[in-house]
């Protein structure tokens, strides 16, 4: 019986992977800086609640060691910034800019 391969493990998969993420990095980058915080439409909401969900289930799933650490990474980064998008208390804030420097 051979051993299922992990995401990280399939070159093209991971070279995929890695481009969607420095599209998405860049475009962010660009809105952040054009209006100084983070887009809240209900369209970018949404992308980010499904691209939780895949990181949710692929980090779930997967064999690897690995697929398991980086897509819980990128689960955690992505429900802090939905956290950032809504309207916190000064305290919770800053809970929430600790956790992401720990990060």
């Amino acid at each position: 019986m051979a051993w299922a391969r992990g995401i990280l493990q399939n070159r093209p998969i991971l070279m995929g992977i890695l481009l969607v993420c420095l599209y998405e990095t860049v475009t962010v980058w660009m809105t952040v800086m054009k209006y100084n915080r983070h887009p809240s439409s209900p369209v970018g909401v949404l992308g980010l609640a499904f691209a939780v969900f895949i990181t949710v289930s692929i980090a779930y799933r997967s064999p690897f060691v690995a697929d398991r650490l980086v897509f819980g990474a990128f689960t955690v980064i992505s429900v802090l910034t939905a956290t950032r998008m809504t309207r916190l208390t000064s305290l919770a804030m800053l809970a929430v800019n600790a956790t992401e420097a720990l990060m």
